[in-house]
């Protein structure tokens, strides 16, 4: 289940549901209820579903006991009940290949199933199998069980000419999102040259040789540094990103009394990073989303309360150190690409008219024994 992290394990229910005790919390009248209506799936994915986890939630070995979850508990597997109506052509499109002499779920698996898939994916965008210019969906979205192949899939179908954003990835792994954390961090004390010097090094800030030569002869000192960078302030280049900082040190006594989202809006005003002067997201409105987000979540997480400097950047450090802790990355352009790439937990309460499961050899058991059973 993917849930076991927050202790969401099959038997708790079952005993929540048999017995009414759920978290040594005992229930004298409980009932049992179970749903089967869906209001998105078409009949044939509705009986695919329903051929592929019948079996499956019968399974006691994977945690199965439809009786127990069932408000009838003579009932078997309840059927999915779809409301929309089935379309003449089909609902499900399997793209057969020769599998290899290899392990299911490895990269050397995978290698073999991408190309017969980006076939399929871009022959059937070509030839209108995929009828995505009539409906509201003007996309086709790709789920992934996880994000390790992601990478493959992508240059195969870039390769084959059609557009691929992943809406998967962390807000915290972007480069800029990372710089602005950074610079956070340095604002604590911007004139300690070792503090200078670490920011300098980091990935995140990709200054040439020449500037980081100018930085290593000031002996990390911003405003001498800063004196022998010619640049306007609002400059969107690297000698501009220098000059910026400058300016936001000068500003360090104010920041102290700042609510964190203005002390971040401030930063990437600053350093001008909605124009990316640094080259590190090459989409525009995608650059600007990840600004946005990254102001948005800090206002919401600090709400009444203010953070100091220090408080701001030890959490967002906490972030950036554990990408998968904080929000995705937004997408707020997904008709202007060809297809959308998902994580499937990602996915969770949204929909669109084409959706293609790819790299479905991966073991259940890839997050760990404890996590091979279906809920």
């Amino acid at each position: 289940c993917i849930y076991v992290w927050r202790n969401a394990r099959p038997e708790r229910f079952v005993t929540a549901l048999e017995d009414g005790q759920y978290f040594q919390t005992e229930w004298a009248v409980h009932q049992a209820y179970s749903g089967s209506r869906t209001y998105r799936m078409r009949p044939d994915i509705a009986a695919a579903i329903d051929t592929i986890f019948g079996d499956v939630f019968t399974d006691p070995g994977r945690g199965g006991r439809v009786d127990a979850l069932a408000a009838d508990t003579t009932a078997g597997y309840p059927a999915l009940e779809p409301t929309r109506t089935a379309t003449p052509e089909p609902a499900i499109h399997i793209a057969g290949y020769t599998p290899t002499m290899v392990s299911p779920g490895t990269e050397d698996w995978f290698n073999a199933e991408k190309t017969p898939l980006g076939n399929y994916l871009a022959g059937g965008l070509a030839d209108g199998t995929f009828d995505i210019d009539t409906s509201d969906d003007e996309t086709v979205t790709v789920l992934f069980s996880h994000r390790s192949n992601m990478d493959l899939l992508a240059s195969q179908l870039t390769g084959q000419g059609l557009s691929v954003v992943n809406a998967s990835v962390r807000l915290f792994d972007n480069q800029l999102i990372k710089l602005i954390c950074r610079v956070v961090w340095w604002l604590v004390d911007p004139y300690d040259p070792a503090r200078t010097e670490e920011l300098v090094a980091a990935e995140c800030l990709p200054l040439s040789d020449e500037l980081t030569a100018v930085f290593e002869a000031s002996q990390y000192h911003i405003d001498t540094v800063v004196q022998q960078v010619e640049a306007a302030p609002s400059a969107a280049s690297e000698p501009g990103v220098v000059a910026g900082l400058a300016t936001l040190a000068t500003r360090r006594g104010r920041h102290a009394s700042d609510p964190g989202a203005i002390v971040v809006e401030e930063i990437i005003d600053r350093l001008d990073l909605r124009a990316d002067p640094l080259g590190q997201v090459a989409d525009p409105e995608r650059r600007l989303a990840a600004c946005d987000a990254l102001v948005h979540s800090i206002s919401a997480w600090e709400d009444s309360d203010h953070y100091t400097l220090a408080e701001l950047a030890e959490i967002l450090s906490g972030y950036v150190a554990e990408p998968k802790d904080g929000p995705m990355l937004p997408v707020p352009n997904t008709d202007k690409y060809d297809i959308v790439f998902r994580t499937i937990h990602n996915m969770k309460g949204d929909e669109d008219g084409v959706v293609c499961l790819a790299d479905a050899s991966g073991s259940v058991n890839y997050y760990g024994p404890n996590r091979d059973t279906f809920l």
